[in-house]
């Protein structure tokens, strides 16, 4: 019996102390995917002396993918899909008017970090484009592509198991596409910059962690 408890104890304090060293060695950013609600709010897009033209705030998806790179970064790569748009003028006497319904769609791929592989936030770098069934502007022709800046502050509550509640508030500079227009439609034009933004609540499942992991 007294040769059998220094055993228990030896196994006990081992399988601690591995617990203690898969925790410490744990990425910040393991194999996962989110799949986040993702409400969209869009900038100006075209602009003229009488209207400014963008795209009507739409409920949409977003789908976020990840991959270690080293123990406290990651790439990160989010597709997204906003199909409630219309096409939106605000007219200088505060006049908001909306025209045909607009599909757009988004693709972004960067860098993420944490401050420590354990900390629930996080942050990304990357850049993509976002492309349109429609141009905001009501008489132009053709769908539009454009490339757009973006950046995220993310936060990762507590996981249970490979599960965990994700929110992102993200960040979108866009370079407006040029209006598909008649030569007769004059001083219309794209603007110079647009500001995208969206705020994403979803889950986050993480590949290879047991179910039973805190």
């Amino acid at each position: 019996m007294r040769a059998l408890l220094p055993a228990l104890a030896a196994v006990v304090l081992g399988a601690t102390v591995a617990e203690a060293q898969a925790e410490r060695a744990r990425r910040a950013f393991e194999p996962s995917l989110s799949l986040t609600l993702s409400p969209r709010l869009f900038g100006t897009r075209v602009e003229s002396p009488t209207a400014d033209f963008s795209y009507k705030s739409s409920v949409g998806l977003s789908l976020w993918g990840e991959l270690p790179v080293t123990r406290r970064t990651g790439v990160a790569a989010a597709l997204t899909v906003s199909p409630f748009s219309k096409q939106r003028s605000d007219g200088s006497a505060s006049n908001v008017a909306l025209y045909e319904s607009v599909v757009l769609y988004g693709a972004d791929v960067g860098l993420a970090a944490r401050l420590k592989p354990a900390a629930p936030v996080f942050f990304f770098l990357g850049g993509g484009v976002v492309a349109a069934s429609r141009s905001a502007a009501p008489l132009a022709e053709g769908s539009v592509v454009e490339p757009q800046g973006t950046f995220a502050v993310g936060y990762d509550a507590l996981r249970r198991g490979p599960w965990n509640l994700r929110a992102v508030y993200t960040g979108h500079v866009v370079r407006p596409a040029d209006p598909e227009l008649d030569p007769d439609v004059a001083d219309v034009s794209a603007a110079s910059t647009a500001y995208d933004w969206t705020f994403q609540l979803g889950g986050r499942y993480t590949f290879g962690l047991s179910r039973s992991a805190p």
